[in-house]
This record gives C-alpha cells, structure tokens and sequence, in this order.
C-alpha cells in the first residue's frame, strides 16, 4: 500500500488542474465576454479639460514673462545706478543712456504680453500665446544681441558661447 506522503505530488497536480479548471483557465470564458468600448468623452467634459489646459499653460507663460521681466528690472537699475555716476565719459553716458532706453522698451512690450495673457479668455488663448513666445523669442534674441556686442567691444567671451 502506497503511503500518502508517497501520493502528495500527484494530489497537488490534481488540485491544481481542478482549480484551474472551476478558474475559468480555459478560453471559452474570455471568448464569450463583451468587449468593453472606451468611455465617451461629452462636449462638456471636453471643454472643462481645455479650461484647464489653457490655465496651465497661461500660468507657465505668465511666471516666464514675469521672470523676463524681473531680469529687465534688475538690469535697468543697475543702468540707472551706473548713470548717476558724475565722472562717466560723455560717450559711456550716451550708451548707457541707450541701454537704459532699450531695457524701458523691451519692459514695455513684455508688460504688454504679460497684460494680453492676463486678460485673454479661452478662446483668444492660441492667438495670444503665440504673440507671447514671439514677445520672449525676440526679448531673449535681444538679450543675446547684446551679450555679442559687449563680447565684441572688451574681446571677451562673458556669455562663454565662443563668441
């Protein structure tokens, strides 16, 4: 007579094939079961998600423009700071006086894009967002401009970009 301990393995074997089978371990099962379609997305559900794409995409175009513009503020104080100099050279003060006025105008136009992002609705946002890249596109190319020609006119390379 066979001993039971001698019999486990084959117990297990059977127990597991009948679990497999009362599981639904064959095909015939998920065969017959209706294929789920994806969740319809309502018009309302659609604009809600928009609402909140242009919100996020305006607050990132906002902190950037007010970044751009906290980097003008800073540079036009130091240009203010550096034209109360009495000893500057009649020429030092005509390019500063330039640099001064240039910063005023390129703070101008991001107020001006800052202001625009602000009060644009969902609607106007693609239009207004384009305008604002272009604002801090030109804005950076300006800031650049100007880092060259300052590299060129000391014959060095303050910006580190070859130049």
């Amino acid at each position: 007579m066979r001993r039971i301990a001698d019999l486990a393995p084959h117990i297990a074997i059977a127990g597991l094939a009948a679990l497999l089978l009362a599981c639904g371990g064959s095909n015939t099962n998920t065969q017959e079961r209706p294929a789920t379609s994806p969740p319809t997305v309502t018009e309302e559900e659609r604009r809600a998600a928009r609402a909140d794409e242009v919100r996020r995409e305006r607050e990132a175009f906002l902190d950037e423009l007010r970044n751009v513009r906290a980097d003008i503020d800073r540079r036009l104080a130091e240009a203010n700071k550096d034209l109360e100099d009495t000893k500057l050279s009649k020429e030092m003060r005509k390019e500063k006086e330039e640099w001064r006025d240039d910063l005023t105008k390129q703070r101008k136009d991001v107020d001006q894009a800052i202001d625009d992002v602000q009060r644009s609705t969902d609607d106007t946002w693609d239009d207004v967002k384009a305008r604002a890249r272009k604002t801090a596109d030109d804005v950076g190319a300006w800031f650049k401009k100007q880092a060259e020609r300052i590299d060129q006119r000391t014959k060095a390379d303050a910006d580190k970009d070859g130049h």
